[in-house]
């Protein structure tokens, strides 16, 4: 927090695309190179742990001055059209905060204040933000397979030496172990299991569309529908599992240079499924009330998926056979 300035709201709540107004309010007297205004979105996971935030709006407010104590400078923004209320679920919270960031001799100086988007249902978002939640959070998903691969590869490489190691000292066995063949069955067992975690690693990775299986939907439903329709061509010849899931996907970045990594988890919220048999059908599956309408963030996303399996499978997330097809819901 700023000792140097606060900030002050005119309204804590505005509209999605509204111009918000506000104060910066001088507090000591002081230099500055220049002042931002910022309107961040702020996603927190309580299972990771830390706090990401997406500058999605920005105003420079002014550049190199001094400042005498008490001085007052209002300022303006936009809210981005597509921005929403806050979300909160078992996992997460996704909420809205003004910032002002004061470029100084040292580290920056911040202040901000909590800031709240009403839910409007008469808006309609662009044609460029739908097609982005029609996509679905690819980049996160794309981290995780690159981060499951190299974890995948990293075990079958330690499973390919401890293999060859314990055949080695099985033929030719160190004196110090005086006939003893404990050390030769812990490496052997080492070995086994680093093969055998690759393995289910680089399985997990891998991902097989389900053949003669066609979706069609409404562009996007809002969070206070009832229900989806979903018109399925299924062409298999045997009856498929229909489900609408939603799923929390959370990325986190930890460290920095050589040492950074990424943490990718998902949490299925919520599932409705229906049998669909062959031929074409119009179905119709739930909407729970109260989900979370769908967001593409950088550490937190919401996605709600349409999957078409052919047996209803215990962890849906794991379905490696499966016909996906990405569902927008607006709040």
């Amino acid at each position: 927090m700023s000792e140097l300035f606060e900030i002050v709201l005119d309204a804590p709540e505005v509209d999605p695309g509204a111009r918000l107004t506000g104060t910066v309010h001088v507090l000591v007297p002081g230099d500055v190179r220049r002042i931002l205004i910022e309107v961040v979105r702020t996603e927190a996971s309580s299972g990771v742990g830390g706090v990401g935030e997406s500058i999605v709006a920005s105003h420079h407010l002014t550049g190199p001055r001094s400042f005498a104590g008490g001085e007052r400078l209002p300022f303006a923004v936009d809210v981005p059209a597509d921005a929403g209320p806050e979300i909160v679920t078992p996992h997460a919270r996704v909420g809205w905060t003004v910032r002002g960031r004061a470029d100084v001799m040292g580290p920056d100086l911040t202040a901000g204040a909590p800031l709240r988007v009403r839910l409007r249902r008469d808006l309609t978002p662009s044609a460029a933000a739908l097609a982005r939640l029609s996509a679905g959070p690819v980049e996160q998903e794309r981290s995780n397979r690159i981060g499951t691969g190299i974890l995948g590869w990293t075990f079958l490489g330690l499973g390919v030496v401890f293999a060859v190691l314990t055949a080695g000292w099985a033929t030719h066995p160190p004196e110090s172990w005086d006939g003893s063949l404990g050390p030769l069955w812990f490496t052997g067992g080492l070995a086994a299991l680093m093969l055998l975690a690759g393995g289910l690693a680089l399985r997990s990775n891998q991902r097989k569309d389900l053949p003669g299986v066609a979706l069609a939907t409404a562009e996007a439903v809002r969070t206070d529908h009832p229900s989806v329709g979903v018109r399925v061509n299924n062409a298999t010849g045997a009856p498929v599992q229909l489900g609408r899931l939603c799923v929390e996907v959370v990325l986190t970045v930890r460290g920095s240079g050589q040492y950074r990594s990424t943490e990718h988890r998902e949490h299925l919220l919520d599932e409705a499924w229906i049998e669909v048999p062959p031929g074409e059908h119009v179905v119709t599956l739930p909407l729970t009330p109260g989900l979370p309408p769908s967001l593409i963030g950088d550490h937190v996303s919401f996605d709600h998926r349409l999957v078409v399996v052919t047996e209803r499978p215990k962890h849906p997330l794991a379905a490696r056979v499966r016909h996906l097809r990405r569902l927008v819901v607006l709040p």
